[in-house]
């Protein structure tokens, strides 16, 4: 299964500024209809700050193990068996 982690990012971005828009403007219509408006909104941003932060987690892993742990079988697979990956 592959991760992409670019694409998470950036929807969990989109996601936490809808939540901050909305947040912001339930807070801007002091309404008697907006305190419902006002909890999605804090809802969504914790949510989408949740997201942004495992994303990030999971890119900055998958990379460590890109370049650790399998960067050795890959360099194996491209300059074949004989050669030794320090």
């Amino acid at each position: 299964m592959m991760f992409h982690s670019d694409l998470t990012f950036v929807l969990a971005l989109m996601a936490l500024a809808m939540g901050v828009f909305l947040v912001l403007t339930a807070k801007k219509n002091a309404e008697l209809g907006t305190k419902l408006a006002k909890f999605f909104g804090y809802i969504i941003v914790i949510l989408a700050l949740l997201a942004v932060i495992f994303s990030g987690y999971c890119a900055a892993r998958s990379s460590y193990l890109m370049h650790t742990k399998y960067g050795k079988q890959l360099l194996r697979m491209h300059y074949g068996v004989k050669h030794r990956a320090k």
